[in-house]
């Protein structure tokens, strides 16, 4: 071994998403040499932003040597003359001498060469795992198996069933949840209430709890994931609560000291999803736009509207 007592390995890649023939190759070369480095290579104009892709490799693998490559340098594109050598270089760069190179490509053999290092294919006919990067970005609901459950909660489409009154969407979530066979995430500021027998809550908790219920259901969902509310809909009934018990609505807050409503998640060309509304039995179309009748939805609704957010 190169430093004398340890063989290192090494993998490099985009991870574009991370998927489980990725996890493969890891667990793989893991098993093969005493240290592995991974080099997760990203840049400013990937799709999917490389801290992420970062993150969700250093979660997937707790106990091997991850690290982030985020240098710009259009010369080591596949093709360049010098592509190799510049990944060569790289390697030793962020993880210094290595005795093999693990990949499911060809150009495990240059760079192997480049690095003075054995070349270890890992099934490079994709049969244990026939998946890449690019079939999960051109269909995620199609490879969906294949997704690591930490990725799942980026691709994963998200259905939000809003209603006036916590927990009037219960029934009909866990019906549709048990149609579409995945799961949904409840109203976590119903829960406080129903737990602790008190509305008083940190507005900014509560927002940043329900947003952290969504993203780890997420992680079981079955490509849809159902939810009761968002963090816009906590906002709007918070301020009501505010409005209408005071202080106690709202963790001693006012209406005015909410501040501002969280932005609804974004979208990208994978993160999409839908706003349903689940009115009182007695609530007509004009009585949903009506915030003296129907506060939380009523505000809810505008504010979503002024987003560009679509409303069913």
């Amino acid at each position: 071994m190169k430093d004398g007592t340890q063989s290192h390995g090494v993998v490099i890649g985009r991870f574009m998403p991370p998927h489980n023939g990725h996890r493969y190759l890891l667990d793989f070369a893991a098993g093969c040499v005493d240290r592995l480095s991974v080099l997760v290579c990203t840049m400013q104009s990937d799709g999917i932003d490389g801290a992420l892709r970062y993150g969700w490799m250093k979660e997937m693998f707790p106990n091997i040597n991850v690290l982030h490559m985020t240098e710009e340098n259009p010369e080591a594109r596949k093709g360049s003359p010098n592509s190799y050598q510049i990944w060569a270089d790289a390697v030793l760069r962020y993880a210094g001498p290595v005795d093999y190179v693990f990949a499911s490509e060809d150009y495990g053999f240059r760079l192997a060469e480049e690095l003075d290092a054995s070349y270890i294919p890992v099934d490079p006919s994709r049969r244990a795992f026939p998946v890449s990067a690019t079939m999960v970005r051109r269909n995620p609901m199609g490879s969906w198996p294949f997704i690591p459950s930490c990725v799942r909660p980026y691709f994963a489409r998200r259905v939000y069933v809003l209603s006036e009154q916590p927990g009037e969407s219960d029934a009909l979530l866990e019906h549709l949840a048990d149609h579409f066979r995945t799961v949904y995430a409840g109203d976590y500021l119903a829960y406080h209430a129903e737990r602790t027998g008190s509305t008083v809550i940190d507005p900014g908790f509560a927002v940043r709890a329900q947003i952290a219920t969504e993203n780890a259901i997420a992680k079981q969902a079955d490509r849809i994931l159902l939810s009761a509310t968002d963090p816009v809909h906590v906002w709007m009934r918070l301020r009501a609560m505010a409005e209408g018990g005071g202080a106690t609505g709202a963790g001693g807050a006012t209406a005015a000291a909410l501040g501002e409503p969280p932005k609804p998640r974004p979208l990208s060309e994978w993160a999409r999803h839908r706003y349903l509304i689940n009115p009182p039995k007695d609530a007509s179309t004009a009585t949903v736009y009506d915030p003296a009748r129907l506060p939380v939805l009523a505000r809810t609704l505008e504010f979503l509207a002024e987003q560009g957010v679509d409303v069913r």
